[in-house]
């Protein structure tokens, strides 16, 4: 369980969706999708500029932005900071990306070709402010992290000490029995298939080598009386 605990931790920071990952096949296909209908708008709407064609009915919580081979963007909306970030990250890899930042989740690049012109499609889309925030206000503070796993881990580890430490105690009682010669008595967790179990055998076969020695001893002591 305390491994488990670790393992969590040390994975956490991969769940985080603000690092660049590649895009999912679904989420890809629905790119496409959304880049094919863009592209059959811009043949039947000649006269439409780009930049209107692309503007979604969601305008105030989807953008979407077409950029050109010399790294021109075409959108409806001026292209953020981050928006142009994630771009020119992008670029470096063959396949589309996601990434989030802030409560804006990014995607692309989508290959589109628009009136004789080659694009990269990339969208951005706004989620809702509660989206992923427990982990990333996690993630963001080292100490609360450290907290919560201390918090969770003091338990496991006071319940393994318990385990170690009872049959520890019980060996031990054992042991004074024996030294104070109770030769009968029962030794506890010998079953175990761990250090302590070995220990209780070892322990059990002392008592029994030293009974055996008592009763030759005595057996000699009455063959010598006789």
């Amino acid at each position: 369980m305390l491994l488990l605990v670790v393992a969590v931790v040390i994975a956490l920071p991969t769940l985080d969706s603000r690092i660049m990952r590649q895009l999912d096949p679904r989420s890809v296909s629905i790119l496409n999708t959304i880049a094919h209908n863009i592209s059959s708008s811009a043949d039947r709407y000649s006269n439409i500029p780009l930049q209107v064609l692309i503007t979604p009915k969601e305008a105030q919580t989807k953008h979407f932005y077409l950029v050109r081979m010399n790294g021109d963007i075409i959108s409806s909306s001026k292209a953020s900071k981050a928006i142009r970030r994630f771009i020119l990250q992008s670029e470096e890899f063959p396949q589309p990306k996601v990434k989030q930042y802030k409560n804006w989740l990014m995607t692309g690049p989508i290959p589109i070709k628009l009136r004789g012109e080659k694009f990269q499609l990339y969208a951005a889309q706004q989620l809702p402010a509660e989206h992923n925030i427990w982990l990333i206000n996690v993630l963001d503070r080292p100490f609360l992290l450290l907290f919560i796993t201390m918090f969770v881990s003091m338990p496991l580890c006071a319940s393994l000490a318990w385990h170690i430490s009872k049959p520890l105690q019980k060996l031990q009682r054992t042991a004074s029995e024996i030294t104070d010669g109770n030769l009968d008595a029962v030794v506890p967790a010998t079953q175990r298939q761990d250090e302590i179990g070995e220990l209780a055998r070892s322990l059990r076969t002392m008592m029994f080598s030293i009974r055996e020695h008592i009763s030759l001893q005595h057996r000699l002591l009455s063959d010598i009386s006789h």
